[in-house]
C-alpha cells in the first residue's frame, strides 16, 4: 500500500524512560522466589524465632510482677540486638543463597542476558534489579519483623522510656539489616555472575562466610593473634553490627578496620560484576 503522507519526522530526541526500571526485574524475581514452597518453608522457619519475643512482651504487659522477679524474660535493646545479629543472621545467610544463587548463572545459562540489555535497560538497572531480589528478601527475615516487634513493644510499654528510645533503636535495627542487605545480596550476585551453573554461587558463598569464619579461627590459633578476623566476611559483620548497636568489640581490630575490610569485598564484588556484565557484547543500531 502506498504511503501518501510525507509529513511525518523522525524522532532526534531519545524516548523519557522510566527511572524504576529496574524495580521489573526486582518484581518478577521476587514473586519466582515466593512461589517456591520450599523457600517460603524456609521463610517461615526463619520468623520462628520472633515468637518467644512476642510472649514475652505480652508476659511483660500482663504480669509485670514476673518481670520484677525475672528480670531477665524483659525484652530489652539488648534483646533486639542478640536478636539480629545471632540468631536473624544465619537464617539471612540461608535466604541468601536460595534466593540469590541463581540470580545471573540462570541468565548465563539461558543466554538470557542480551535480551535484558538489547532492551531499554542498562546494566545498572540490570544489576540493581537483580541485587535487590536476596536483599528483600533477607529484609523479610530481617528488617520487617523486628521493627513490627519493636512498634509492638512500644504500644504495650507504659512507661516512656521506649516512646523515646525507640526511633533511636528503628534507626539502628534499619542500618543492621542494611548491613546484612548489602553484604550478603552484593558478594551472592558476583558469584552467580561467575559461572553458568545454578548451585556453584550459593556453594562459594558457603566457602566464603563459613569455611572462611573458620579458617580465620584457625589462623587466630595459629598466630595467636586477633587480626586475621579481618579475613572472615562473618565476623566482621557481627564487629559492625555491635559497634550499631553501641557495643564495639572491647579486642581485637576495630570495628572500623571491619567495615574497610566489608568495604573490599563489595568493592570486589562489584568489579566482579562490572566486567562480567559488559562482557556480553549487544548488538545495536
Amino acid at each position: 500500500m502506498p504511503v501518501y503522507d510525507h509529513s511525518y519526522r523522525r524522532l532526534e530526541s531519545p524516548l523519557p524512560m522510566p527511572t524504576s526500571r529496574w524495580l521489573v526485574i526486582a518484581r518478577m524475581g521476587v514473586v519466582e522466589r515466593l512461589s517456591s514452597r520450599w523457600f517460603d518453608a524456609l521463610l517461615v522457619l526463619a520468623l520462628l524465632p520472633f515468637a518467644p519475643y512476642v510472649v514475652r512482651i505480652f508476659l511483660e504487659a500482663r504480669i509485670p510482677e514476673l518481670i520484677q522477679s525475672y528480670p531477665q524474660v524483659a525484652v530489652a535493646e539488648g534483646s533486639f540486638q542478640f536478636l539480629l545479629l545471632h540468631l536473624q543472621l544465619g537464617f539471612a545467610f540461608l535466604v541468601t543463597i536460595f534466593a540469590g544463587s541463581g540470580a545471573i548463572s540462570g541468565d548465563l545459562r539461558t543466554r538470557a542476558l542480551p535480551l535484558y540489555l538489547s532492551k531499554p535497560i542498562d546494566r545498572l538497572d540490570y544489576v540493581l534489579g537483580k541485587a535487590l531480589v536476596p536483599a528483600a528478601c533477607v529484609a523479610i527475615v530481617t528488617l520487617l519483623p523486628t521493627e513490627l516487634l519493636l512498634a509492638l513493644r512500644i504500644l504495650v510499654s507504659e512507661g516512656s522510656t521506649y516512646l523515646a528510645e525507640g526511633p533511636l533503636l528503628a534507626l539502628r535495627i534499619g542500618a543492621v539489616s542494611l548491613l546484612f542487605m548489602l553484604t550478603m545480596s552484593v558478594p551472592m550476585l558476583a558469584l552467580s555472575a561467575l559461572t553458568r551453573s545454578s548451585w556453584l554461587p550459593g556453594l562459594g558463598f558457603a566457602i566464603l562466610f563459613l569455611f572462611g569464619r573458620a579458617f580465620t579461627g584457625i589462623l587466630r590459633f595459629v598466630f595467636d593473634s586477633d587480626l586475621p578476623i579481618l579475613l572472615s566476611v562473618w565476623e566482621n559483620i557481627l564487629r559492625v553490627g555491635n559497634a550499631i548497636f553501641g557495643a564495639p568489640p572491647s579486642t581485637g581490630p576495630s570495628w572500623l578496620l571491619s567495615t574497610l575490610a566489608l568495604a573490599v569485598v563489595l568493592a570486589i564484588s562489584a568489579l566482579v560484576l562490572h566486567l562480567r556484565i559488559r562482557a556480553v557484547d549487544v548488538v545495536t543500531g
